[in-house]
């Protein structure tokens, strides 16, 4: 990882949870993952130690993972 941080990971928007999670894992430094239905309710904290990922029925991956 570079001195920038990588927070945001659009590449992984239509990918399948598993691979999007394990490319996750790797990128960042961060272990608590997340994986929430895209109709999730979800608090507006920011967690600069979690990443959600948004899937649909298929477990296809439909919105950005970030942190926080």
């Amino acid at each position: 990882m570079s001195a920038i941080e990588k927070r945001v990971w659009p590449e992984l928007v239509g990918k399948d949870v598993n691979s999007a999670t394990k490319t996750l894992k790797e990128e960042s430094n961060i272990d608590h993952i997340e994986t929430l239905r895209d109709d999730s309710p979800v608090t507006l904290d920011f967690c600069p130690t979690r990443i959600r990922v948004f899937v649909d029925e298929k477990n296809i991956v439909t919105v950005e993972p970030r942190i926080g």
